[in-house]
């Protein structure tokens, strides 16, 4: 930049100078003519004082320095303020990428409460108590579709249990004076019962979650019914998977508050800043 202002300056220097030599030529013919007589006040009058060659160089050197300066001065806030614009976007990217990661661990967790609880329901269908279960399972399916036939789908292990619990509702509905017939659908079975667990899950996943998560991934179905109407195009979802859902869903902020806590963990713009 600075032999860039020297070079300007050294062109003008240089048309200054050729300007000035093409003018004393003509003013060498002037001299050699009669020049009229003018007083002395007269000619003093008329002079106008005019700068001088070397003060006209150093005024348009300024010129050309301040406009130089000006320029670098605008360079470098532009390039300061997309330098600032880029570092907030990078640091803004990596605040969003700590809050995804935030909440995926808080989802696993939540996750992982959901796959303990079916495990505890693992063995529900075999207590004594589950056809019991079935007899009320059936009866509010049945009750949800307002109708006096219904048919059952059941998982396959469950259909001896399933029938006696037809049986079983389709008295009570007598006994209260209602018309009920109920149909067991042998053609179609709800998912078998989920596999056990293996004790080497956890030393295979380094994590307990995940290998109830891996094994909650296959189709399976701890208990409950299904109550279709007879055309099958209707269903009344009753099965201990989606009871379980349903309540899961429905108490989900109750869970996160007592494994969470809200003054904790959180990522927020307060936490860093681009300048750290």
């Amino acid at each position: 930049m600075v032999k860039f202002i020297e070079q300007e300056a050294e062109e003008k220097a240089n048309e200054i100078n050729i300007a000035a030599e093409e003018v004393r030529p003509r003013g060498s013919d002037v001299r050699s003519a009669p020049a009229p007589k003018v007083s002395r006040s007269v000619a003093h009058a008329n002079a106008a004082p005019s700068p001088s060659l070397a003060q006209e160089f150093d005024v348009e050197k300024r010129d050309v320095v301040e406009r130089e300066k000006q320029k670098i001065r605008e360079e470098y806030e532009r390039k300061e303020s997309a330098a600032e614009k880029e570092k907030r976007i990078e640091f803004s990217t990596r605040l969003n990428a700590a809050r995804l990661r935030l909440l995926r661990a808080r989802d696993d967790a939540v996750r992982g409460i959901l796959a303990e609880a079916r495990d505890e329901l693992r063995d529900a269908s075999d207590k004594p108590e589950y056809e019991s279960l079935l007899v009320g399972l059936v009866e509010q399916g049945v009750a949800k579709l307002q109708a006096t036939e219904a048919v059952i789908r059941c998982r396959e292990v469950d259909a001896e249990k399933a029938t006696a619990a037809m049986r079983r509702a389709e008295e009570n509905a007598a006994a209260a004076g209602r018309e009920l017939k109920l149909t067991l659908d042998t053609r179609t079975h709800l998912p078998p019962p989920p596999p056990p667990p293996h004790d080497d899950d956890d030393d295979a996943s380094g994590e307990g979650g995940s290998a109830r998560a891996a094994t909650t991934d296959v189709a399976s179905c701890i208990g409950g019914v299904h109550v279709l109407s007879v055309d099958g195009k209707v269903v009344c979802d009753v099965s201990l998977d989606d009871r379980l859902r349903v309540a899961f869903e429905n108490n989900l902020p109750e869970i996160r508050g007592e494994i969470f806590d809200d003054g904790e963990d959180e990522i927020g713009d307060g936490d860093e800043s681009p300048g750290t």
